[in-house]
């Protein structure tokens, strides 16, 4: 069995990849042990770091802000194959209701 240092090989591509393509996430996922091409779905890089700007510029309460980022933590770290986390649509009602409507988190 071989290991790969993927997360080495990730974390060098970072940035250079954000030279390159502006905007763009590099991330690593165990997908299957054939080739292919699958669909992946994740939060962009840098996502969860604007949210929090954006609700502390809105002045959303310390509690709100943690449940928000809490929210988008989880979904930060499940990316999935195929399709969409099955439990986005509760994450949308959730994040709306944490952020009081104030703030708009587009997912």
């Amino acid at each position: 069995i071989a290991v790969d240092c993927v997360a080495e090989h990730v974390r060098a591509l970072r940035g250079p990849a954000s030279r390159v393509c502006p905007g763009c996430s590099v991330y690593w996922a165990a997908v299957t042990e054939r080739p292919c091409t699958l669909e992946t779905f994740c939060l962009p890089q840098g996502f969860r770091a604007e949210a929090r700007k954006k609700l502390l510029d809105a002045g959303l309460p310390l509690m709100a802000r943690k449940r928000v980022d809490d929210l988008l933590w989880y979904l930060e770290n499940m990316s999935t194959v195929s399709r969409p986390h099955p439990e986005l649509g509760r994450f949308r009602d959730d994040l709306a209701r944490a952020s009081s409507k104030r703030v708009m988190l587009e997912l």
